[in-house]
């Protein structure tokens, strides 16, 4: 469960960073109140809170709280020396710090591991698991997680917050790694096929491990995938600009041609629908595959985002920062629209489908019958059945001709008058029928059809 929080500045400590503050009213700021008050708390005192569990987690992650034992806890923002320890009631550190463990506690200043300590310092495996232990008892240093790096744990003072840690710490890797970190060329990326075909298929999983390490990026689609160095891999130590490359490529060699032109096509539109970019990219809906499939893996690789501004409307697509990154990617290569002339496609585009949908002629489900159906209306309402009979190509099932009226009437151009089945409905032509059909007539020709008395009911 995720609690709000808000940023603030601390005036005690102006050149620490920027602190986080739970908003009032929330589990967290009461939690953290009820401790600032008492100085250290058990379990037993803060689980009544609401969303104890994840406030504390919170709390714990960004420094505000230190856990000094299991079950119990400190103000984070107070200073820790052996006179307060004791008046806060902290069994596990009375008295200052030993020689070796202030040495090891100066140079977590710097987070690491258990083994960059020991070889940083000089001592021994044991001695460093026991002085870590009574540091992290204490409530002077914690440790995290490091991702990317299995069965490790980077070591850190408590005043440090969680993403510090995590960014300003060099992480580790293996020979693979380090192999494949030094054939991305700094500029542009390399093909994630041509990194596997030079180092093996072991390069999938050290490929993982560098994106979860930060190290680098992933670009383009899964099918044509460009591996990108980050800042933090570019000035890793680890990382040679002198040394042997991949040949670089742009971001926009990792698409398809019709895929840039749809981006670029974006680009010159501003948000826009999948219609108008399409019409205005050239890219026909009726091949495969169709221009809203290439959008859709373009959303899904992170060039565009997909918003829907309210209910019934068609999606809208902007596009990402890395969609921009990619178009930068193709001017350079060349390749641009002009807005004007993005605009003018999607003008002429609308103005043929205008086109097209005024002289449509609506064949579904009605097969072509619909003038005759429309005309048949005219000289007043029928049932399904009388407009069966009346039909000079009559329908297999006379329940088809309600199918092909109810399609009529989601159109406006025929109403529906009773309920019940399909004997009981009588059908009525509506202004906007009667001006379609005037319409079909001064195009077609199609003469009106005139129902004698006795034909108009049936028995």
């Amino acid at each position: 469960m995720r609690v709000a929080v808000r940023a603030v500045t601390s005036d005690k400590l102006p050149s620490a960073p920027p602190r986080w503050e739970p908003n009032p009213g929330t589990g967290a700021h009461t939690m953290l109140k009820i401790v600032r008050e008492r100085g250290v708390v058990r379990w037993r005192d803060i689980k009544h809170v609401r969303n104890s569990r994840a406030a504390l987690e919170l709390l714990l992650m960004d420094g505000h709280l230190v856990r000094v034992s299991h079950g119990l806890f400190r103000d984070g923002s107070r200073p820790l020396d052996a006179e307060i320890a004791v008046k806060q009631r902290e069994p596990y550190f009375r008295g200052q710090l030993g020689t070796r463990q202030q040495t090891i506690y100066d140079a977590l200043a710097k987070p690491a591991t258990a083994a960059e300590l020991r070889q940083r310092e000089g001592v021994s495996r044991q001695a460093v698991d026991q002085i870590l232990k009574k540091l992290m008892k204490s409530g002077l240093i914690r440790r995290l997680p490091t991702p990317g790096e299995s069965s490790e744990w980077v070591y850190a003072q408590s005043g440090k917050r969680t993403l510090d840690v995590l960014v300003d710490r060099e992480p580790k890797m293996g020979s693979l790694e380090k192999a494949t970190l030094r054939l991305i060329p700094p500029v542009g990326g390399a093909r994630r096929a041509a990194l596997v075909e030079r180092l093996g298929q072991s390069t999938h999983s050290a490929l993982k491990r560098l994106v979860a390490k930060g190290l680098v990026e992933k670009a383009g689609t899964p099918k044509r995938q460009l591996i990108r160095l980050t800042q933090k891999g570019l000035t890793h130590s680890a990382y040679d600009l002198e040394g042997e490359h991949l040949p670089g490529n742009d971001v926009s060699a990792a698409l398809k041609p019709e895929q840039v032109r749809l981006l670029l096509a974006l680009d010159a539109l501003g948000p826009a629908r999948a219609l108008d970019i399409s019409a205005a990219a050239g890219v026909r809906s009726k091949r495969a595959p169709s221009a809203g499939q290439y959008l859709q893996r373009l959303r899904m690789s992170g060039y565009i985002v997909q918003e829907r501004p309210m209910p019934g409307r068609a999606p809208i697509y902007r596009l990402t920062k890395q969609g921009t990154t990619a178009i930068a990617a193709a001017k350079l290569a060349g390749k641009a629209m002009s807005p004007n002339k993005a605009r003018r496609a999607v003008e002429r585009d609308a103005a043929d489908r205008a086109q097209q949908a005024a002289s449509r002629h609506y064949s579904s489900p009605g097969q072509g019958r619909t003038p005759e159906i429309l005309a048949l209306l005219e000289s007043g309402p029928l049932t399904s059945r009388e407009i069966q009979d009346q039909l000079s190509n009559p329908f297999k099932f006379y329940r088809s001709v309600g199918l092909a009226a109810s399609d009529l009437q989601k159109r406006g151009w025929v109403r529906c008058i009773g309920s019940g089945d399909h004997a009981a409905k009588r059908w009525e032509l509506t202004s906007a029928g009667l001006d379609w059909l005037e319409a079909r007539r001064a195009q077609h020709e199609v003469q009106p059809i005139d129902l004698a008395p006795s034909e108009a009911h049936h028995p």
